[in-house]
């Protein structure tokens, strides 16, 4: 089972997201408030825009996810 969920912008402290533009996002890395987005993420959608508060939208399979990220985030599981 695959969840859909919008992250609140209390949760979001630090973001990194390292990328290769020419490989697969698969083989990059997000680490959010220091925590490594690994197995389980399906798709992260990151909307920023001057006038608004940073929306972060997570797709993932909660079976997969680790309980340090789910609860860093508050995701459902």
């Amino acid at each position: 089972m695959v969840l859909k969920q919008r992250v609140s912008s209390h949760y979001l402290k630090h973001i990194l997201i390292d990328m290769n533009g020419q490989e697969i996002c698969a083989k990059g890395k997000i680490k959010l408030n220091d925590i490594l987005f690994g197995k389980g993420i399906v798709s992260v959608d990151l909307k920023l825009m001057a006038s608004e508060k940073p929306v972060l939208l997570i797709e993932y399979m909660p079976s997969l996810i680790t309980r340090d990220l789910s609860e860093s985030l508050g995701l459902r599981s």
